[in-house]
């Protein structure tokens, strides 16, 4: 697993450096789905835009690359501001602006 994950790691931060964001889409249902593509099974997937800014932030950089993160709902709208948004003064003491790192848009279909 260990390695697994690692090869995930290294296979996102690579994505990130050749293009400098990643957009990140929700359908009604919860389905992710990213303009990277993945051939890993995320179990976790409403915690990947988290798992993006931590891993752009692992060497005291602030993260070069934009989050657009797209979102179905209300619900989902609400998660995020209450499970990300709001902490960004905890993140502001790593130097972590998320202003200028997520978009977030929600989508009515």
């Amino acid at each position: 697993y260990d390695n697994l994950w690692n090869k995930f790691c290294l296979f996102t931060e690579n994505y990130l450096k050749e293009t400098g964001y990643i957009n990140i889409a929700y359908d009604n249902c919860y389905k992710m789905s990213t303009s990277q593509h993945s051939i890993f099974n995320l179990y976790h997937i409403h915690l990947y835009p988290m798992f993006i800014i931590l891993l752009e932030n692992m060497n005291n950089d602030c993260a070069k690359c934009k989050i657009n993160l797209f979102v179905p709902n209300d619900a989902m709208e609400n998660f995020y501001n209450k499970n990300i948004f709001n902490r960004n003064k905890q993140l502001k003491k790593y130097s972590i602006e998320l202003n200028k790192i997520i978009d977030m848009k929600k989508i009515n279909k």
